[in-house]
């Protein structure tokens, strides 16, 4: 069975936060996540942690039912985005894509350790390949889920964060699962050659298809703390919260195309953070708080055809 797909994940929301963020903050302010980051406090005097710590339910499910059909790739030659349109060499089926799996890699641990939230490129193509969801580092191997993919690297790819501080050499890259809505062509079938008919990159060969979904929507509200660090603490909090309640916060989140909304941001608290060192700095507490209207994808059979015919009960179920 296919497993559920959930069309906004924790990283992407994540990710269209620290966006906004940076449209906002002074320029040399880093952004990071704030929980199991795995890398030292940042070296900028002025930086900003997020920590999402709450999911609220808004409204009650609302569950649409929809013939859609999924593909499995043990290895993808590219990545299809939503909204393309996938063929069959025999243009016997097509579909448009409507999400992607994210993928996992493997790489040989480089000069620096990938952190979540990193911008991957594949130095060896010059392609970006996308955002890392997950980090984990063992015996010298680094193993990264990458989601929101632009292209799929291949073995002996080198691959490197956008700072250029990580790098590693591709040792494996798993597959992924492909939803879509059918055309009017048919159905895939396992084996077939897949074309992405909008950009004309060959895909890949289905390893696995399935067929029918449930698209549940929970409104989710998800609080995110903010500690916002440094002598400029104060005034980039009065930042935060005044953008967070007002239309320019709502224009800065539909950049990212995906349906979050800002609602609102508490009053900044200043809490004093003691680092490493004991040394104590200036630190704003920040809860902010967006909207995000979550599908989450469940597979759902349905019926091709159906056989109707007359059944005389008496004799097929005597007393």
């Amino acid at each position: 069975m296919t497993a559920p797909v959930v069309s906004i994940t924790e990283s992407q929301m994540l990710t269209a936060l620290r966006t906004a963020l940076l449209a906002i903050m002074p320029v040399g302010t880093e952004i990071i996540k704030g929980q199991g980051n795995r890398v030292p406090e940042p070296g900028a005097g002025n930086f900003v942690t997020m920590t999402p710590w709450l999911r609220e339910r808004l409204e009650w499910n609302t569950d649409t039912y929809s013939d859609i059909e999924t593909i499995g790739f043990t290895i993808l030659n590219g990545a299809p985005q939503i909204g393309d349109t996938l063929v069959n060499s025999t243009l016997t089926a097509s579909a448009t894509v409507l999400s992607v799996d994210p993928i996992t890699i493997t790489l040989t641990a480089g000069a620096g350790t990938f952190a979540t939230l990193d911008g991957v490129v594949n130095q060896t193509t010059g392609l970006p390949v996308g955002l890392v969801a997950s980090v984990s580092v063992t015996g010298g191997v680094e193993t990264i889920v990458v989601e929101a993919l632009s292209s799929i690297p291949s073995v002996a790819d080198i691959l490197t964060n956008i700072t250029a501080s990580a790098n590693g050499t591709v040792l494996t890259v798993s597959g992924t699962n492909v939803v879509l809505t059918p055309g009017a062509g048919g159905y895939f079938a396992i084996g077939d050659i897949v074309t992405d008919s909008t950009t004309g990159a060959l895909i890949g060969t289905t390893t696995a298809v399935s067929y029918g979904g449930n698209a549940i929507l929970q409104p989710t509200q998800i609080t995110t703390q903010l500690n916002v660090h440094g002598l400029n603490g104060a005034n980039n909090a009065q930042v935060i919260t005044s953008v967070f309640r007002d239309q320019y916060g709502v224009d800065l989140f539909n950049l990212s195309g995906l349906d979050i909304s800002p609602l609102y941001a508490s009053d900044p608290r200043q809490i004093p953070f003691v680092n490493a060192e004991q040394f104590t700095e200036y630190r704003w507490v920040v809860d902010v708080v967006v909207q995000c209207n979550i599908f989450v994808v469940v597979p759902v059979q349905f019926a091709t055809s159906a056989v109707v015919g007359l059944v005389n009960v008496d004799v097929a179920y005597p007393a």
